[in-house]
């Protein structure tokens, strides 16, 4: 099996074209896992910058009563647990007010 060595560069167009539609199913196969590896590794660096953004920015995921460490995550599950229940239940009570209030508005 003879490999045309001039298409090993990978350009997105060629796979559009009739040339690589003809080249035997491993070629194809070979010459489409570098351009997903090259695909993926945009979003993981898309991902990475807007985390570093977050970071600088003073963003986090836990609540502070978690005591989260940068890279650790949260150390009080107590407290965290406890925010999180309070935090559910408020907005849920609030769901279930504004229902109960747009049905007594509408009415």
């Amino acid at each position: 099996m003879f490999v045309n060595y001039k298409n090993l560069v990978f350009f997105f167009q060629y796979v559009n074209t009739e040339e690589f539609a003809e080249q035997p199913f491993a070629f194809r196969l070979f010459y489409m896992v570098p351009m997903f590896q090259i695909f993926r590794s945009r979003l993981y660096l898309a991902w990475i910058m807007s985390e570093l953004m977050c970071f600088t920015a003073g963003l986090g995921a836990y609540p502070v009563e978690a005591k989260a460490r940068i890279g650790e995550g949260p150390h009080d599950y107590v407290a965290l647990k406890k925010w999180w229940v309070n935090y559910f239940m408020k907005s849920c009570f609030y769901q279930v007010v504004s229902l109960c209030m747009s049905k007594l508005t509408n009415h």
